[in-house]
């Protein structure tokens, strides 16, 4: 994040520092502490690394006492018979405008750090994908992180690279492997009812049977085993700074191709996704890493 990415309020929050600054009023601990923090976001410069530079993202936080004073500032101009209404009226446009910015179509979010080929493969699935179907990701760099996979808006698992590397060592194609649920699932609130809330369970089936109503916080999920043939949808990344792992997942893709069982329903430049025609019979071709 830079500070063109304040764009509008940033200059707002840079007229409210510097009228700070003349004023004679310069005594605030607030302030004090949103420039201290403002300036610890570009030690990362100086060898901090990413540690400093996490705190860019909070700059609306820090800077928002200056937005305020600038606020402030122009509606001291105004008669003070009308500056009651004015305020209400500010803080009503105010308020309007951040909850606009807050909602952004899905046609037009952006994927932020996330690369192209993958936030559109997510889009995709949005739209494509039955709500309760479960999508099965295979190894790769871009999501190793839960958080990353709630974008699809579908239930995710994540193979368990273990069972990768074992099957690699016995240089064969499994029909078994771990899968764990996305990460934070478990521990967070979902609807029961209209009238009631509770957790999500350690292995949903569809978005109707997730919760499990109760106020205790189930134990995160572990990853446990799975066949890979009961599995409807499979998504394959072909960027991975692991290869071995990028390229045997690749390997799994091509077997579950040359099964005749399965499709390939979507394709970019680095996303696979592949949907069996049928699920619970033989769905891997015969193939063995050493011919791969």
């Amino acid at each position: 994040m830079t500070l063109v990415d304040l764009g509008w309020i940033g200059l707002i929050c840079l007229a409210g520092l510097v009228l700070f600054l003349i004023s004679k009023k310069k005594n605030s601990m607030v302030a004090e502490i949103a420039v201290f923090l403002f300036i610890i976001s570009f030690l990362n410069l100086l060898g901090l690394g990413k540690r400093a530079a996490t705190h860019r993202w909070f700059w609306y936080i820090y800077l928002c006492f200056f937005f305020g004073y600038a606020v402030y500032f122009a509606l001291s101009f105004i008669k003070k018979e009308w500056r009651t209404y004015a305020v209400y009226a500010a803080s009503l446009f105010l308020l309007a405008g951040f909850a606009y910015a807050v909602y952004v179509p899905s046609e037009k979010q952006w994927p932020g750090v996330m690369d192209k080929y993958n936030w559109e493969s997510f889009t995709w699935i949005q739209k494509n994908i039955p709500e309760d179907a479960q999508i099965f990701y295979w190894y790769g760099d871009a999501l190793q992180q839960g958080a990353v996979l709630y974008n699809a808006q579908h239930i995710g698992y994540k193979i368990n690279p273990e069972y990768i590397g074992k099957a690699i060592q016995e240089r064969r194609v499994a029909r078994v492997y771990a899968f764990g649920l996305a990460d934070s699932y478990a521990a967070y609130l979902c609807d029961a009812t209209p009238f009631s809330y509770g957790y999500y369970i350690v292995n949903p089936k569809t978005r109707n049977a997730t919760c499990m109503k109760g106020s205790s916080v189930i134990t995160p999920s572990v990853p446990y085993e799975r066949d890979i043939c009961e599995n409807e949808y499979h998504y394959f990344n072909a960027q991975s700074s692991n290869e071995p792992l990028s390229q045997y997942s690749l390997i799994v893709r091509q077997a579950l191709l040359e099964g005749n069982m399965s499709e390939e329903i979507y394709r970019n430049d680095l996303v696979s996704i592949i949907k069996l025609k049928q699920t619970g019979v033989d769905c891997i071709g015969n193939i063995t890493l050493s011919t791969a």
